[in-house]
């Protein structure tokens, strides 16, 4: 189901389960309304040993914790949501229990900064995380993101975490030709790609970047089981650029 509005008064709680969307053209955020927004995200892993690159779709007052608008979706409706646990002193989630040892973000040099979960990020902005070994669905709850999101700057050669900020997908082709015309990245997008692995030690991960170019899908060199990274990015997913 895709719902395509202008201005959005929400009044009243809007779900969005599996592939359905809300599509919003407006350069201007103008949503009003206490209302919130659920989005549920069913393509995290949900092993606890590898990697999910996310962003989120909502806000609450301008950027988003992962303590505030992250749930677990464990009822039979989208409204029946439960409260992740945080730790920080073991490397393996259970149940709906996330190590924050696994949460990164990423903006210059190729290296990941460690995050936890009261970290306030903005719309836009990528984080890394792994799963609890078991299936979970994750809603993100809180104001959709509309509008143009504070303007992406990467440094010359430097990485960036970042992520689909919306309740509905992006083309990623169009989304690579306006960086790259205005020498924001270098119109590449990294897509990681880890289909399989039972570890956390990085030398055993069957894990790497897929890429997506010119309008030409690549998948992670080495991995087994690669996948092909099309232009469509979903509500909610991550993926990597380097600064133009």
């Amino acid at each position: 189901m895709f719902m395509e509005v202008d201005e959005l008064v929400l009044d009243g709680d809007l779900y969005l389960e599996g592939d359905a969307e809300l599509i919003q053209t407006e350069v201007t955020n103008t949503n009003t309304g206490s209302g919130l927004l659920y989005k549920i995200i069913d393509d995290a892993t949900s092993s606890g040993y590898r990697y999910s690159f996310l962003s989120s779709p909502v806000h609450t007052s301008g950027s988003y914790r992962l303590s505030a608008n992250l749930k677990f979706n464990t009822g039979l409706t989208l409204g029946d949501n439960t409260n992740p646990t945080f730790i920080s002193t073991d490397s393996d989630g259970f149940g709906t229990t996330l190590s924050s040892v696994w949460f990164y973000i990423l903006n210059g040099p190729a290296t990941y900064t460690k995050i936890n979960e009261t970290r306030p990020l903005f719309p836009g902005t990528g984080f890394t995380m792994k799963g609890t070994n078991q299936a979970n669905d994750f809603n993100f709850i809180g104001s959709p993101n509309n509008g143009n999101i504070i303007p992406l700057y990467v440094a010359t050669n430097d990485y960036a975490l970042v992520g689909n900020p919306y309740p509905s997908a992006i083309d990623g082709d169009v989304f690579n030709t306006a960086m790259l015309n205005n020498n924001t990245t270098n119109g590449t997008i990294y897509f990681w790609d880890q289909p399989t692995g039972e570890s956390h030690l990085q030398d055993q991960y069957n894990g790497g970047y897929a890429t997506r170019a010119g309008g030409v899908g690549a998948a992670a060199p080495g991995v087994t089981s690669a996948s092909v990274p099309t232009n469509v990015i979903k509500p909610g997913q991550g993926f990597v650029v380097v600064g133009g």
